[in-house]
């Protein structure tokens, strides 16, 4: 936690560890019950699956889907897709990631790549089977001006047609 607050004093990015009142903030949330965190196979069957179950019933729809670097280890699965899309998602809802990708480009200071994209809009894309990975993804980003950020805020391309065979 010192690693992580000197270099957000650094960089000038106030965080809970230092601000007082994101800290109470957080806290609160706790408190009240509000964070959950678990241990799960994003691939698997049941731990996001329940996760979006309990969620329903709360009548809490998908806001932030924090992947951190989870989409480098592991492949867009048929039980991945099948995760995702039981989510019942916001309209504004974000996915954010971390990538230990220096080819992206890292953020000043840092060994990581941050991207944000639709959580919806990374719904339609999983839905496209031709997009097995990340790195197949990650081909549609649009660099921002910012180092070491970029956005996926390109719709997913559709299908392409068979050919019609001449007769």
């Amino acid at each position: 936690l010192l690693l992580v607050r000197s270099r957000q004093r650094l960089v000038g990015i106030p965080s809970f560890l230092d601000d007082p009142e994101q800290y109470d903030h957080l806290r609160g949330l706790v408190l009240a019950g509000r964070v959950v965190a678990f241990r799960g196979d994003f691939t698997g069957n049941a731990t996001l699956a329940a996760l979006a179950d309990v969620m329903r019933v709360a009548e809490l729809p998908l806001g932030v889907m924090y992947l951190s670097n989870v989409e480098q280890y592991v492949n867009y699965t048929s039980g991945f897709r099948k995760n995702v899309s039981a989510f019942d998602i916001d309209a504004d809802a974000v996915v954010l990631r971390t990538l230990g990708r220096r080819a992206l480009g890292f953020a000043p200071g840092e060994r990581y790549h941050y991207n944000v994209q639709s959580a919806r809009q990374f719904a339609a894309w999983l839905s496209d089977d031709r997009v097995a990975d990340l790195p197949r993804l990650l081909h549609h980003r649009t660099k921002t001006s910012i180092a070491g950020l970029s956005m996926l805020d390109r719709e997913p391309h559709p299908p392409p047609r068979p050919r019609s065979i001449p007769g």
